[in-house]
């Protein structure tokens, strides 16, 4: 959220749209989570409804693949924050050399090696 206020021009205005962007998600949230309960009920044996779904279905398997878009493309929105928290305590008063260029790269390459194993 951060970097994207930065990057705002309405600053002052930010807070509000932050609310009502997590209102927004918060209720998408909620009437996917009813429906699904409502569809579903007792037999909800996945921890994510989609692999509950008909599989010979195009149009589950074009969702399934936008799902995994959708993943793709926040993971580096995530990751951008916790690399910039992560090098600022790390390399905060470090000069910038060489060094420390490689020492960055290698903390991204190990933080994305550890979002793997927790994801796997």
């Amino acid at each position: 959220i951060l970097p994207i206020m930065e990057a705002s021009e309405a600053k002052e205005h930010f807070g509000g749209l932050i609310i009502g962007a997590q209102a927004t998600l918060c209720m998408i949230s909620i009437v996917l989570s009813e429906l699904c309960y409502y569809t579903y009920g007792e037999n909800l044996n996945e921890p994510i409804v989609i692999l509950m779904l008909p599989e010979e279905n195009p149009a589950i398997v074009i969702t399934k693949v936008f799902f995994c878009l959708t993943i793709c493309f926040s993971y580096p929105l995530v990751i951008y924050v916790t690399n910039q928290v992560i090098e600022s305590a790390l390399f905060g008063k470090m000069r910038y050399s060489s060094k420390r260029y490689w020492l960055k790269n290698l903390t991204r390459t190990l933080n994305i090696f550890l979002a793997l194993v927790v994801g796997i």
